[in-house]
């Protein structure tokens, strides 16, 4: 069974949201570069990355 581990690092005075758009629901944050800067906001949609199988949570792989 494989496990998804997913680390952010943040702004600290933000948290990681779940935004639910016409397309998903979306994880997003404001996540920095290498140079210590800022971009705009980030996100993954989530319905095209994780499916249910039977109750667990699974990853979909890419194609």
């Amino acid at each position: 069974m494989a496990f998804l581990l997913i680390q952010l690092k943040i702004i600290p005075q933000e948290a990681p949201q779940l935004e639910f758009r016409d397309n998903g629901p979306w994880l997003v944050a404001n996540l920095p570069c290498a140079d210590g800067s800022y971009r705009e906001l980030q996100g993954i949609n989530l319905d095209l990355h994780i499916t249910n199988n039977d109750g667990e949570l699974e990853w979909v792989p890419e194609d």
